[in-house]
């Protein structure tokens, strides 16, 4: 498996950041596990909903995505989430 690299950029400053980890929660079921446990361990409840949002938001297109002979593919949480909302956290 070949290693992939990741600039991350602060929008605010343009400057990269160093050290940063990359998780891609769309395709890497432990991604989403983690993102799941950073949501419901943190103390910032903004970026806890919107963690949790995302990862609903997630779902919902896991669920809709559809198989080769067109039927409903349907794929189940990994850990249960509660709901959240969708929008971004405030800067």
């Amino acid at each position: 498996m070949g290693k992939r690299a990741f600039k991350v950029i602060d929008n605010q400053t343009g400057a990269e950041i160093r050290n940063a980890f990359v998780l891609l929660p769309e395709c890497d079921s432990a991604a989403r596990t983690a993102l799941a446990t950073y949501a419901e361990a943190t103390n910032k409840p903004v970026i806890a909903r919107w963690i949790k949002g995302w990862l609903i938001d997630i779902h919902i297109k896991r669920t809709q995505r559809h198989d080769s002979e067109g039927e409903k593919k349907r794929v189940l949480p990994e850990k249960k989430i509660s709901a959240g909302h969708s929008r971004s956290p405030r800067k």
